[in-house]
């Protein structure tokens, strides 16, 4: 016989599916299919999810352009932090002549479980530079995964981490399915999510 809190977990994750889509875990949910050559970078927050990433229309910009869009969108934001509509920006992935950011708008989707959206409105494509990428502050992401740390880099498995760095010493469960930490004897640390490298801490 079911308790009654089983019941009531049934109910609400009904209800939430009923309001439109089932529960978001994580950024996770909601991602694009990578273009050729880009690379799609994880959001890291658990309990939020990008509807319409995958079908939003990209809008090419300038850099000087795309930076005054990126400020006016943080000047609203620190004015009405998380209002239903406010917009975000996020760093959605890179290619080589690329930079792509995405603009949603928060709207709390299942207030009774903390299911959170930024609903994707557009995404902005910029002409990559070492200029754009040190004024958007993505610099140190994209060396992640093209240059990495000790031989790792953003993107890979764990079983391609243990044939450069061997077993990990301890491992540390995240919130987010898929998602740990390994920790090393030197103080590395590395966090994966949705089980591939999406972070690097070297001592």
């Amino acid at each position: 016989m079911k308790s009654p809190l089983i019941h009531l977990l049934v109910a609400l994750l009904l209800a939430a599916c009923a309001r439109g889509t089932a529960p978001a875990m994580s950024s996770g949910d909601n991602v694009s299919p990578p273009t050729p050559g880009m690379q799609i970078v994880p959001q890291l927050v658990v309990g939020l999810a990008f509807p319409g990433v995958d079908t939003a229309p990209h809008e090419e910009m300038s850099l000087a352009a795309a930076l005054d869009l990126k400020a006016e969108i943080e000047d609203e934001a620190r004015s009405h932090d998380r209002d239903e509509g406010t917009r975000g920006w996020f760093f959605h992935g890179f290619d080589d002549r690329t930079l792509s950011f995405f603009v949603g708008r928060f709207h709390v989707r299942c207030e009774i479980l903390g299911c959170q959206d930024y609903v994707v409105e557009r995404i902005v494509d910029v002409p990559r530079s070492a200029d754009a990428m040190r004024q958007f502050d993505v610099d140190r992401t994209v060396a992640l995964y093209e240059v990495g740390v000790s031989g790792v880099r953003g993107g890979m498995t764990p079983e391609e981490v243990k044939q450069v760095l061997g077993p990990p010493t301890s491992t540390m469960p995240e919130q987010y399915f898929g998602s740990f930490r390994w920790r090393y004897d030197d103080g590395t640390m590395i966090l994966f999510w949705s089980n591939v490298v999406a972070g690097i801490e070297a001592r």
